[in-house]
């Protein structure tokens, strides 16, 4: 898999997807559904869904017994969830925060009370996160964001992302680095590397709303730099910045090729079976002052309109309540193993976790899913991302055309989202 581009990876995904109903941890199977009136059916990915399975199948919850289905991926669920109906679809299902508020603006979401105990405990911006014309549809229930793992076989993490880029020319001459960082999860957490070097995704107006008129991934400040610290004389990547996925990024990351990773706590578990040494902390800025910007959000849950057409609607409340509550959170966090919003949970998490919330409350910009995730430019933002990167890195094409046309989509995109 090493080698392939993003594009052609992403091709060849949608064709499994076209060519099979879907895919579930690996194999083709029928999903059991909503309209199974004796069980209330929940939807998770291959993260998610495979830690909360063994602790949460079985259980009752309104007279229902609960069974997690996973999915092989992120992607295969939110296909899933596209194509999904009163009749194969999900009464509940776990997803980041943002997406339940595209599902309730397009009627396939039902709003819950969230009680005033269980929202004292979250911050207030993750309420309402989750909240679409004053009723809550999204509960927020874990902190879904991304730091820098560095691995200090290669010393202490450099200050400035200048320093990173003569250790890493260093170590890449040497032998023992192949890359310097790589996002792991894909051209999403791309904003770390946009800011890092002088651009930024959206533009914010002074009362703190997004302006949806002003991207900057393209602006001549990033442009400069990304040819200055990150491309070769080819004009394909020098191996300091990688913008791919774990499956191909972990290759060199496990076996101690790699001085660093920006991704998300659910890459630990991996990190600590390579017994790889690491601090966790932002990505640099250019020169060290100041913070990189990335989008973060919450990951949750949220009740899917079928399960009211299939008659368990007070089946799926009382799950969501359950998980609002301190021992519902507290389950939640000690499974997935992320930090918690819940102040009553996040007190009692460990270094480690507490590691990642400080580093998004220096770093992170919301991720405002009806704005990144809307694709009428004709690619929503982390697919475009995966695209732009793909082909200035990989293929060698000019920064300054790529990332200028993906800003007009990306525009697009804005505008049509903020229009809901």
């Amino acid at each position: 898999m090493k080698g392939k581009s993003l594009r052609k990876r992403n091709l060849v995904a949608a064709a499994v997807l076209t060519a099979t109903s879907i895919l579930l941890s690996g194999i083709v199977a029928a999903p059991a559904v909503a309209a199974d009136s004796d069980k209330l059916i929940v939807w998770a990915d291959d993260e998610r869904g495979k830690q909360l399975k063994p602790v949460l199948d079985g259980k009752l919850y309104g007279g229902k017994t609960l069974e997690v289905v996973t999915f092989s991926s992120k992607t295969t669920l939110d296909a899933a969830l596209q194509a999904a109906t009163a009749s194969n679809g999900p009464d509940i299902a776990f997803t980041p925060v943002g997406e339940a508020i595209i599902a309730a603006k397009s009627g396939k979401a039902l709003p819950f009370v969230l009680s005033a105990a269980s929202a004292a405990n979250l911050p207030v911006a993750a309420v309402q996160y989750g909240q679409y014309k004053g009723r809550q549809y999204g509960l927020p229930l874990d902190i879904d964001s991304v730091a820098m793992i560095w691995n200090t076989k290669f010393g202490a993490a450099p200050k400035s992302l200048a320093e990173f880029a003569t250790r890493f020319a260093k170590a890449k001459a040497d032998g023992k680095a192949n890359y310097g960082a790589c996002t792991s999860d894909g051209g999403w957490n791309s904003v770390n590397f946009i800011s890092a070097l002088g651009g930024y995704s959206l533009g914010m107006n002074a009362n703190g709303t997004p302006n949806v008129k002003d991207v900057g991934i393209n602006n001549p400040t990033f442009i400069s730099n990304l040819k200055k610290y990150a491309l070769a004389a080819n004009g394909k990547s020098n191996g300091l910045l990688k913008v791919d996925y774990w499956e191909t990024c972990s290759v060199d990351w496990l076996a101690g090729k790699a001085m660093a990773i920006v991704t998300g706590s659910w890459r630990i578990p991996a990190t600590d079976a390579a017994k790889i040494k690491y601090t966790i902390q932002p990505f640099p800025t250019l020169d060290g002052t100041g913070s990189v910007k990335a989008v973060a959000g919450w990951g949750g849950a949220y009740i899917t309109s079928y399960a009211k057409a299939n008659g368990k609607e007070s089946a799926a409340k009382a799950f969501m309540n359950f998980m609002a509550s301190p021992a519902g959170s507290t389950l939640y966090a000690a499974t997935v193993q992320r930090p918690s919003p819940n102040s009553k949970v996040a007190a009692n998490q460990s270094k480690l976790l507490k590691g990642f919330a400080q580093s998004m409350a220096k770093t992170s910009v919301p991720f405002y899913a009806t704005l990144y995730n809307n694709n009428a430019g004709g690619a929503a933002w982390g697919p475009l991302m995966d695209d732009a990167w793909t082909k200035v890195l990989v293929q060698g094409q000019d920064p300054k055309t790529v990332f200028d046309k993906a800003a007009v989509v990306l525009k697009k995109n804005f505008a049509a989202g903020a229009k809901g």
